[in-house]
């Protein structure tokens, strides 16, 4: 996988030159980070699969969801969409990062998805007590509550734009349970809703733990969430 990491940024660094296309450090570093992006949401997929142990370190929250926004303004873009990191204070978390990258960037994606265009995707994060939360909040109109509480199964889809296999959301569930997390939605008919996170600040590994052993719970809460 590395190989072809350096293999994609040397093909677009010869297609520049080919094409006589000046890429500025700038524009390069934000591929970097984009690729980064992309091979850590795929690995954390593959080992979601391979049902695996966590992998514990120490990570600022607030410059990995400033990575995951970069990677997602084009999608944005499309649709005249305002994505934004409203995080405003230096938050760290103990835990598994490529987990929490794949939690937050499936519910980015899903937001930009199902938000009408011109709308705002907001994600926000805090302390409380021991715990972090972080929280996606969309304008995609609020979910019919008949689809709610199927939403986290395989191939749900809720908005009105009816493509994909809705697995994004079965991730989301997967990666949180596997972080010994929580996952509430806050449903605003006809504005949108908020994915609320509470993971623990600092994870403590259990060799023994496994997503399989707490299906019963994988259903998120239904309920109000603050504004962070």
């Amino acid at each position: 996988m590395v190989h072809g990491y350096g293999a994609m940024c040397q093909a677009v660094t010869e297609l520049s030159q080919l094409r006589k296309v000046g890429i500025t450090t700038g524009e390069f570093n934000d591929l970097n980070m984009c690729l980064d992006i992309a091979i850590a949401s795929a690995v954390s997929e593959i080992r979601m699969r391979a049902d695996p142990e966590v992998h514990i370190e120490k990570f600022r929250l607030d410059v990995l969801v400033d990575q995951i926004i970069i990677t997602a303004r084009s999608e944005a873009k499309n649709k005249n969409q305002i994505l934004c990191n409203d995080i405003t204070t230096s938050v760290e978390l103990e835990t598994d990062r490529q987990l929490v990258l794949s939690a937050i960037a499936n519910l980015i994606q899903n937001a930009l998805k199902y938000s009408k265009a011109g709308g705002r995707i907001s994600v926000r994060a805090g302390y409380s007590s021991e715990n972090v939360i972080i929280e996606i909040e969309d304008e995609c109109g609020g979910i019919q509550p008949d689809v709610l509480k199927n939403l986290f199964k395989p191939f749900t889809s809720a908005g009105f734009d009816q493509s994909g296999l809705g697995l994004g959301l079965t991730i989301v569930q997967r990666a949180v349970l596997l972080l010994q997390g929580q996952i509430t939605i806050n449903n605003l008919p006809g504005c949108g809703c908020a994915f609320r996170i509470e993971l623990p600040k600092k994870l403590t590994a259990k060799p023994l733990y496994r997503a399989s052993t707490v299906e019963k719970s994988a259903q998120p809460k239904l309920n109000k969430v603050n504004v962070l």
